[in-house]
């Protein structure tokens, strides 16, 4: 399975549920806009004033929590990719704190308590295996923070990953979707704007969308679709993917494909957690403008 990002500055993605393999139309507006950044005052401090606050805020948290400092997340995409990094990255044992508390003293505060109620829905609550969702900010906590209860392990909303035997490794994923791209995407003109690995976001100048490469991000080979953990995993290689494309100069990368050869038996579950984890996380970020999104 797949997920297509493309860099856009007025792009909206449309999918029909009826007929999921389709390749998706993307439709776009010629506006000339541009994206907007955080222009809420960036928050300076000096070195020990920066640390002090640091402190205070891990004070603030419970004891059993496991406290993450993200001081350098504006964007609301910065601070997903923090969030699902973090979760993805949790190895949940008899031992582990059951709290994940990520402390965003830079963000936009709005930002924050619209990412926050996304993901404490209960459509991503059950998809991800969380419990709650809890947003404290200013000036009741020292920095904005969110905090993530986590079930307790061994529970039935703690899943773990298991491995399938599938003999397919990164780089034979990689080299199949490069194959894949330039000899039937690009050949049969399914996607009007991507001709090869080599050349994507043709015909977008308009849109002030340079031609760029397609970047290719592999996740989950050889690992199945079952369990929380790798539904976290997918989502986190999403907004990972994002602040690479954001962040990359337009020239280089126009597209970017995040491929789950996991999921590949699984396309309900995939589009599941696309639909309802992804999708809303894009809105809450006030992303949409910015990124096409297509699942297939």
């Amino acid at each position: 399975m797949m997920s297509m990002l493309m860099r856009l500055f007025v792009a909206a993605t449309m999918l029909s549920r009826a007929e999921p393999f389709q390749f998706p139309s993307i439709k776009f507006s010629f506006e000339n806009k541009t994206r907007e950044v955080n222009t809420a005052p960036k928050l300076i401090l000096s070195e020990d004033a920066a640390r002090e606050l640091r402190e205070r805020t891990r004070a603030y948290c419970l004891s059993d929590s496991c406290f993450h400092w993200c001081p350098d997340a504006e964007e609301g995409y910065q601070v997903a990719k923090e969030i699902f990094e973090t979760l993805s990255s949790h190895q949940p044992n008899h031992q582990s704190k059951f709290s994940l508390v990520l402390s965003f003293p830079s963000a936009n505060q709005g930002h924050l308590s619209k990412l926050a109620d996304a993901i404490n829905s209960d459509r991503c609550k059950e998809l991800l295996g969380l419990s709650e969702v809890h947003l404290d900010l200013c000036p009741r906590a020292p920095a904005p923070l969110i905090r993530i209860q986590l079930p307790r392990a061994g529970s039935e909303a703690d899943e773990t990953m298991r491995k399938q035997s599938i003999s397919t490794s990164k780089d034979k994923v990689r080299e199949a979707t490069e194959d894949w791209v330039n000899n039937f995407l690009g050949r049969h003109n399914l996607c009007p704007y991507t001709s090869s690995v080599t050349r994507a976001a043709t015909g977008l100048a308009s849109v002030n969308v340079p031609v760029g490469r397609v970047h290719i991000r592999v996740d989950g080979a050889g690992v199945s679709s079952e369990g929380t953990r790798q539904a976290r995993r997918l989502v986190s290689s999403f907004w990972s993917e994002v602040a690479f494309l954001l962040e990359s100069p337009p020239s280089e990368y126009a597209t970017s494909l995040v491929v789950f050869p996991g999921f590949d038996n699984d396309f309900d579950t995939f589009f599941e957690l696309c639909d309802g984890v992804v999708e809303q996380t894009v809105a809450a970020t006030d992303s949409t403008d910015f990124i096409g999104r297509a699942w297939f």
